[in-house]
């Protein structure tokens, strides 16, 4: 009996970094949801300046932040110059997953605005990902 419990315990603790999310949306998922629940404020093409680590991985999380540029809002309107969007923190299988961007990198921003903080990075994602999820970003993209 002992024995059991003993297992029991030791499988429960060795489960925890590999626990999945309890919801994990894709990221169409997302932006179409966030669009049907009028979360989006603006949409724009944003050019990666920076990126920084934020300290030492943990576990299976490696936070970064990264520093952009907004080259055009394609939606709404935007009055960012330089904006921060950050991911890689908590467990990798609630992560996206896409890795730490490079100076020159192209992503897509989209914009909610925070009730005390203004307008924010409510969501980016790097540019091919968001012209799969919305197609006329990449003729929008395309026509300029």
């Amino acid at each position: 009996m002992r024995f059991s419990i003993l297992l029991i315990a030791a499988l429960v603790l060795a489960a925890v970094p590999a626990q999945a999310c309890r919801v994990m949306l894709s990221p169409a998922s997302r932006v179409f949801g966030a669009y049907q629940r009028g979360i989006i404020e603006s949409v724009a093409y944003v050019r990666v300046v920076s990126s920084r680590d934020l300290g030492q991985p943990s576990g299976d999380a490696n936070p970064w932040e990264a520093t952009a540029q907004v080259e055009r809002v394609v939606w709404g309107a935007n009055t960012s110059g330089e904006v921060r969007f950050s991911y890689g923190w908590g467990s990798g299988a609630c992560d996206l997953g896409y890795g730490q961007p490079k100076p020159g990198d192209q992503w897509v921003a989209y914009f909610w605005k925070h009730p005390e903080m203004g307008q924010q990075v409510w969501l980016a994602l790097p540019l091919h990902v968001s012209e799969e999820i919305e197609p006329e970003l990449r003729k929008l993209r395309r026509a300029s």
